[in-house]
């Protein structure tokens, strides 16, 4: 009879000691039956009391072995060690601060055995604030669906260790983002049957007290679309081709890089922050995205990808706060001012393109005042060569607003929205400034009228005393008091003159 156990529980541990009792606890305590187990703890350079803990509880339990290793600073590299060590038919990964209810093990080392599955994934609960993806554990599945199983990212899963030897399945060691959902990944892809064990609960993920899970760090953009990248590849490369697979990746890419637009912290984060997460989530639908993977988009994702592809950070900061199709998106990219009129010309996209535009004004309002002015503005198809940058149904504007109505308005800044009506519905949304107008606002600008983008992006108007106005009053601060009215009056038929030579 083989002396090998049945199932290898592995648990990489870096300054866990408030945890590791009750978690080498519980897997000392499972229920296993005429199971056998052996737990094997990795110390990755703990600086306390872990690696003495463990050490004493090893004492007392000879299925328990440690190890011990400089620290590579993510858990990696010691679930690595671990499966090198481990001689059982199963692995199952348990991180240091969780916890394994009595009967787990059993459960699925025989729910493996009895239908031949390469990969179970228990049953799982959040606690201390930990989230838990519910719906995946809705019913047991012995060919579970495939979309559950790749939202299933976490590594405590039970494997066969033949599966993971076979195609020398490891971690990657480097400090990465997902670094478990490229190893679970590709065992997903490599695995004969994949189930879901939903009858009972087999695993606690805990939130530690002080936040100091892994997870809750700060994530660099490049580094974590990169890791996205290389994930669809995974699934683009590993499943057949087929609608599944088209199902998975754009879940895969809604879940993991579309996700991040739904944040409403993106907004308050760094300018160069937000370009690198756009940029990287660029690559991967220039490198994945096919028009049958974007059929399993709904509205406001494929204007997020849109926006993403045609680099309009302006347009994903605003969907941000969009939770439905009902909407609009406007961008500025043409800024004329001449003697009389400021005209203004962009492209109007509508979220549900079965929102038929037939007319559109240019409202101007003081901000931080009731006062507006409403112009109308012209809309007309896109030309061919435009349309495939845009939503079906995009429309190009033109607003020709006069001066005196702005002057008419005072002075301060002047915000500038876009109201879009059909016959079902009107939609109004801040103009925003297109890519095109990056860094050429500053230009256009006479002696009231100066043009700027806010940080968000949208196009406002500062409008301020006339030139000759600041002229006199600068001038005149230079004067000793006892003069200012006689010389003041001088600069004033000096302005108007000057004032009557322009025209």
């Amino acid at each position: 009879m083989s002396t090998s156990p049945d199932v290898s529980v592995i648990v990489p541990v870096y300054n866990a000691a408030d945890y590791l009792k009750s978690t080498i606890g519980s897997i000392l305590k499972q229920e296993l039956g005429s199971l056998t187990i052996e737990i094997i703890v990795i110390d990755d350079g703990s600086t306390d009391d872990s690696l003495a803990i463990v050490r004493e509880i090893a004492d007392h339990n000879p299925e328990l072995q440690v190890a011990t290793q400089k620290n590579s600073g993510w858990a990696g590299a010691p679930r690595n060690r671990g499966i090198e060590k481990a001689r059982g038919r199963y692995l199952f990964f348990c991180d240091a601060d969780d916890f394994m209810p009595p009967q787990a093990l059993r459960q699925l080392v025989s729910f493996a055995d009895e239908h031949h599955s390469d990969v179970v994934i228990p049953k799982m609960v959040g606690a201390g604030g930990r989230g838990v993806r519910r719906s995946i554990f809705e019913k047991t599945e012995v060919d579970a669906d495939w979309v559950k199983v790749f939202r299933a990212n976490t590594p405590q899963k039970l494997f066969r260790r033949e599966l993971v030897e076979r195609h020398h399945l490891r971690f990657p060691e480097e400090r990465i983002r997902l670094e478990d959902a490229l190893f679970t990944f590709r065992a997903y892809t490599l695995a004969s049957r994949v189930s879901i064990y939903a009858d009972d609960v087999c695993y606690e993920l805990h939130q530690q007290e002080n936040g100091g899970n892994i997870s809750s760090t700060g994530i660099d953009p490049i580094e974590h679309s990169h890791t996205v990248y290389r994930l669809v590849e995974i699934v683009t490369s590993g499943l057949p081709a087929s609608p599944t697979r088209d199902d998975v990746s754009a879940d895969v890419i809604r879940r993991l890089a579309l996700g991040h637009w739904k944040n409403p912290r993106m907004k308050g984060r760094p300018l160069a922050l937000r370009r690198a997460w756009m940029h990287g989530h660029r690559r991967i639908l220039d490198r994945f995205l096919t028009p049958d993977i974007l059929e399993y988009f709904d509205p406001v994702e494929k204007a997020r990808i849109v926006a993403i592809q045609n680099a309009r950070l302006a347009d994903l900061i605003k969907l941000i706060s969009v939770t439905n199709s009902k909407s609009a998106l406007v961008a500025c990219d043409d800024v004329r001012l001449t003697d009389e009129t400021l005209t203004l010309g962009g492209v109007v996209q509508t979220i549900d393109s079965t929102v038929g535009l037939a007319t559109g004004e240019v409202t101007v309002t003081r901000r931080g005042t009731e006062r507006s002015i409403s112009v109308v503005a012209a809309l007309e198809a896109l030309p061919p060569d435009e349309q495939p940058l845009y939503l079906p149904g995009a429309r190009r504007f033109t607003a020709r607003i006069s001066k005196a109505a702005l002057y008419s308005l005072g002075n301060g800044k002047l915000d500038l929205h876009l109201v879009v009506s059909s016959p079902d519905a009107q939609l109004r949304t801040r103009i925003s400034v297109a890519a095109a107008l990056n860094g050429k606002l500053t230009a256009i600008a006479d002696g009231r009228i100066r043009l700027f983008a806010t940080d968000l992006g949208n196009l406002s108007v500062l409008l301020g005393k006339p030139a000759s106005r600041r002229i006199v009053a600068k001038a005149a601060s230079y004067v000793p008091t006892q003069l200012r009215k006689p010389v003041g009056r001088g600069l004033r038929r000096l302005s108007r003159s000057l004032k009557a030579a322009r025209r």
